[in-house]
């Protein structure tokens, strides 16, 4: 639970004992109006966003209010982490002001898309299979041997505004990335990465299908980047090369690096395993792949508008937004891609053992 100041009380044990039950939108929450904005107005000088509609559990409201009944509820979307927020008059302070940050959970959400979504794992697997078919219909590769379907998500507040197929996410879309491998000339299958785009309802947006590659042992310079890459302001690109001149990363020791979260000072304790296990099983070329591609992967989100000159500049000032932001996607692409490997390797582990 995400709070603004240590001295906020947090009901975690109110929040516990919610049964699920339908929800109710904001505008039915029993807010009285002045309280509401003055709520918004205190809260807004704690963490940044803009006030957004929202759906909440009644069950919860109501027992919030036998605590405080002049509790007010307001929701705050930061565009990383939405926050339900509860403001009564608080004892210690003498003042009606937030007094519990909450994310999204069992008893509040944001407005949702029409659309079931992947609640259930039978919605999930639909989700998968919806796009297992729209990939292969446009894949060209001949010798379809068999499919992996990776993962069905949906797409955080983080994720939103990556492309997928040249289309947008957006949030509450569902994300499925998915493999396919074909038979080949040689004892090894060929493999293709894809993603696709559906909306809630499920309906297949849009479909990536980036060029096959092999195995990444056989054939590690097929780990590119899909889509275009950065670009200087003035057209000039950004190359490979310029990206690992501008951001070093693990020269000597090629290991795999362990970026914590700067605002809250954490590292997921599975990240962390997963890396240091990277760390120790890859070979040093295999470890260079994930560096090079997760570094570009970075740079191709978080820089692609900002020019090559300015993000030279920034990087090399003391560590700041721009670091915070690539050090992010870094660690986001690297647990991806690590997964990605290790549930290879199983498989692997597993036919051989047959």
């Amino acid at each position: 639970m995400k709070t603004a100041s240590t001295s906020l009380i947090v009901l975690g044990l109110l929040a516990s004992s919610v049964a699920r039950a339908e929800m109710i939108p904001s505008s039915q929450a029993g807010n009285d109006p002045q309280k509401a904005r003055l709520c918004a107005s205190r809260a807004g000088t704690k963490i940044p966003g803009k006030l957004v509609p929202f759906e909440i559990d009644p069950t919860y409201v109501d027992r919030a209010r036998s605590f405080h009944p002049d509790v007010s509820f307001i929701a705050i979307d930061d565009g990383t982490s939405p926050q339900l927020v509860e403001c009564y008059l608080r004892e210690g302070t003498g003042r009606y002001e937030p007094a519990v940050f909450s994310p999204e959970q069992q008893y509040w959400h944001l407005i949702k898309p029409e659309g079931s979504g992947i609640d259930t794992p039978q919605a999930r697997s639909a989700a998968m299979d919806l796009c297992e078919k729209a990939a292969l219909s446009k894949l060209t590769a001949k010798g379809f041997d068999h499919g992996v379907q990776d993962s069905a998500v949906e797409v955080t507040p983080k994720r939103a505004g990556s492309l997928v197929g040249g289309r947008m996410a957006e949030r509450y879309d569902v994300w499925v990335d998915g493999e396919a491998f074909y038979k080949s000339n040689g004892p090894d299958l060929k493999q293709v990465k894809y993603s696709c785009l559906l909306s809630r309802a499920l309906a297949v947006k849009a479909v990536e299908t980036p060029k096959a590659y092999a195995n990444r042992r056989n054939e590690p310079s097929a780990w590119t980047v899909a889509g275009p890459k950065p670009e200087d302001a003035r057209g000039d690109p950004i190359s490979e090369d310029d990206v690992k001149i501008l951001w070093p990363i693990s020269v000597d020791s090629q290991k795999i690096p362990k970026f914590r979260d700067r605002s809250m000072n954490y590292l997921d304790a599975g990240v962390e395993k997963l890396i240091d296990n990277a760390n120790e099983r890859y070979e040093p070329d295999e470890r260079q792949q994930v560096i090079d591609f997760c570094r570009l992967d970075a740079f191709k989100k978080k820089t692609e508008m900002i020019g090559k000159r300015s993000v030279a500049k920034s990087l090399k000032a003391p560590l700041n937004g721009l670091h915070y932001e690539l050090e992010e996607e870094f660690m986001y692409c690297a647990n991806g891609m690590l997964r990605s490997w290790q549930a290879d390797d199983a498989r692997s582990e597993k036919a051989k053992s047959r």
